[in-house]
């Protein structure tokens, strides 16, 4: 370790350590002076596969041993992904607020709380669509029941369901392709609900009538 040198003593600090006579004790003095030395690099990468354009943020710090990996950061995040424009077809601005703040969260590699944030978006369609009737399982059992959701769409939202309560309650922190996975199923139910009826329903409005 260096002494920082370029940093002058004040005079009580010369009277300190013009008292000291062990050579330890000098060292110990001068190294709590010490600030280490931070240093960081911008750079733009671009991925060979995909040709994808990202901002990476290297950070080094003198006081790291040597051969120790800089700890980086990638922006957007591998996890980001693009907000789907048919969340302001929903009726419900709140709905699509949660929505904001769960590609938000992706955006700053938040994955837990991206995921707690899927598994709300779950809970409020299904209290949309059953009422608020007890937890998730008795609720996605009547979505079930009521023709709402297929039996084989309920199994799959049970697993994003549990992802979430184990985000929220288990300190869970996801894969990338498992919260990516977790969302397609959030993403999917409420295009289901709430998208394609409605786009059915254009459809059947502006399609030419049998003769």
């Amino acid at each position: 370790m260096g002494y920082n040198t370029q940093k002058p003593l004040t005079t009580l600090e010369e009277i300190e350590l013009s008292s000291l006579r062990n050579q330890d004790q000098i060292d110990d003095f001068l190294n709590k002076r010490y600030y280490p030395n931070w240093s960081g690099e911008h750079e733009l990468i671009q991925c060979q596969g995909c040709d994808s354009v990202s901002y990476r943020h290297v950070e080094r710090c003198s006081e790291w041993e040597s051969g120790q990996v800089d700890y980086f950061a990638i922006y957007p995040p591998r996890v980001a992904r693009r907000r789907p424009d048919w969340v302001d077809q929903l009726k419900k601005r709140e709905i699509g607020e949660l929505f904001d703040e769960v590609y938000s969260a992706l955006q700053t590699n938040s994955k837990r709380l991206a995921l707690m944030g899927a598994r709300c978006l779950a809970d409020i369609a299904l209290n949309d669509i059953v009422g608020d009737i007890g937890g998730f399982e008795k609720k996605i059992k009547q979505a079930v029941k009521d023709g709402h959701l297929s039996g084989r769409d309920g199994n799959v939202l049970n697993a994003a369901v549990d992802a979430g309560n184990a985000a929220a309650h288990r300190n869970y922190n996801p894969s990338d392709n498992a919260l990516s996975q977790t969302l397609d199923i959030i993403e999917h139910l409420f295009v289901n609900l709430y998208i394609m009826p409605n786009a059915a329903s254009n459809i059947r409005q502006t399609t030419p009538p049998r003769k």
